[in-house]
């Protein structure tokens, strides 16, 4: 997801790959301000999902970036509620 100013992105995969690729991003010095809401195996998806990239409006974002943001499966739903109601670009 993107605001016009943040990024919001759900990472899946091993275990092994999704923790390389974080170390990727928190590495890079394009990225500022990282905020892990969930950090956890999930099996709420019986196959990997095709995501695409999405714009929603900045309340939307602010919901998952205030201190008393959701974390964990919280979070999660959070997340799942603003990318279906998101403008999508496949």
């Amino acid at each position: 997801l993107f605001d016009g100013q943040r990024f919001c992105q759900l990472i899946e995969g091993p275990a092994a790959a999704a923790a390389a690729l974080m170390r990727s991003i928190v590495a890079d010095a394009r990225h500022e301000s990282i905020v892990m809401l969930i950090d956890r195996p999930w099996y709420g998806a019986p196959q990997p999902r095709s995501w695409t990239s999405g714009y929603c409006g900045p309340d939307e974002l602010d919901r998952l970036d205030s201190p008393d943001a959701p974390r964990g499966d919280a979070a999660l739903a959070a997340f799942i509620d603003i990318v279906s109601r998101s403008d999508l670009a496949p």
